[in-house]
């Protein structure tokens, strides 16, 4: 992109097409636009949040920013700049791999049973709409994408951008992980609470293993796919055979029941040619 195409797209990402009287903002914009380096998402980022903010004293302290000058550094700015409760709420979404589909209404649901919802700021409105208020703030400030209405439902769906996902992972450390290979994961992080498992591999007693091990795991998201190869192979076996390379089976699920103790949300996608009948273990009765 073009430095001139490059500094509209800021501007008008930063003033939303309104115009100004000051003059200051647009020279101050273009000291700002010039310091991104042309990277479109700290384009965006930084611009929403100059947008929420019209003081001129905003804008030249930005302007001033050292770490404006990597895209790394841009995007970090803005992260600071969100509410502590919604920056942790982002950080969990590093716990879903890249370019994964987000739906509202289930990342809503699972920040409240993780407890992240902070009710004590108004105790007269129900999580839910804390928790939306929290989608808003990240799509407003361009850290929650739209991708599209989930079967035509009004139902939301949402993506993160590479580098933003790169710094919600940087941001959560250690708590979230992804295994989503089709190798055996060498090391989940013992202190890990948030863990996604997407089995297109052969190596889910291994997975099982280490899940089992894992006696801070809070969040358990299991998505089991298979390629149409795998699907019919998979229907053909019998029920020994299948058990041993699913997760998602009674035996399995209970011993993550009886082992993880602090596991607070189980969420589980099953994608296959011929699904066995999921029975939740009487443990969780």
């Amino acid at each position: 992109m073009e430095e001139k195409q490059y500094f509209s797209m800021f501007m008008h990402y930063a003033l939303e097409g309104k115009r100004v009287g000051d003059g200051r903002f647009i020279a101050i914009g273009r000291k700002i636009a010039k310091k991104l380096g042309r990277s479109p998402i700290a384009a965006v980022t930084v611009a929403a949040r100059l947008r929420s903010n019209s003081s001129i004293d905003f804008w030249e302290t930005t302007a001033n920013l050292d770490m404006l000058d990597e895209t790394m550094g841009a995007l970090w700015w803005s992260y600071q700049q969100i509410g502590v409760d919604v920056r942790r709420c982002f950080a969990y979404c590093s716990t879903f791999p890249r370019g994964y589909r987000l739906v509202r209404g289930e990342l809503v649901h699972i920040w409240i049973v993780q407890g992240f919802i902070n009710t004590r700021v108004n105790a007269t409105e129900q999580p839910e709409d804390i928790g939306l208020h929290y989608i808003n703030e990240l799509r407003t400030f361009s850290f929650l994408q739209i991708e599209r209405t989930v079967f035509g439902t009004e139902t939301e769906a949402f993506t993160i951008h590479d580098l933003l996902h790169e710094l919600a992972e940087r941001v959560s450390g250690s708590e979230c992980f992804r295994v989503v290979s089709n190798s055996s994961p060498k090391h989940i992080p013992q202190e890990v609470r948030h863990l996604f498992v997407g089995t297109g591999t052969d190596s889910r007693a291994a997975i099982a293993k280490k899940i089992l091990g894992l006696v801070n795991l809070r969040t358990l998201i299991i998505v089991e796919e298979y390629s149409e190869n795998k699907r019919k192979t998979f229907a053909a076996e019998d029920d020994e055979e299948r058990s041993g390379r699913t997760l998602v089976n009674e035996e399995v699920l209970g011993r993550m029941f009886r082992s993880l103790r602090k596991l607070r949300a189980l969420v589980v996608t099953t994608k296959q040619y011929h699904e066995p009948a999921l029975l939740v273990p009487a443990s969780i009765d």
